[in-house]
């Protein structure tokens, strides 16, 4: 019944029983394919990233890259 009040609003504090924290955040890059490799260079100098993966699926064309970026 809790659960149906919080996610109706029926309960006062249901905002204060609800509250949701994110304790990590996956990025996500979508970049043309012909210009993949030229972004990824840019990141690298520019940001210091780091490539951890590479994925190519050929019947899209598409180019997806995975870079390391660390957060401060």
């Amino acid at each position: 019944m809790a659960q149906q009040d919080a996610q109706n609003g029926g309960s006062k504090n249901a905002a204060a029983a609800a509250t949701v924290s994110f304790v990590a955040v996956k990025p996500q890059l979508l970049v043309e394919a012909p210009k993949a490799n030229v972004a990824i260079l840019f990141f690298k100098v520019v940001f210091g990233t780091e490539e951890v993966g590479r994925t190519l699926n050929p019947k899209r064309k598409a180019k997806h890259e995975l870079p390391l970026i660390l957060s401060a």
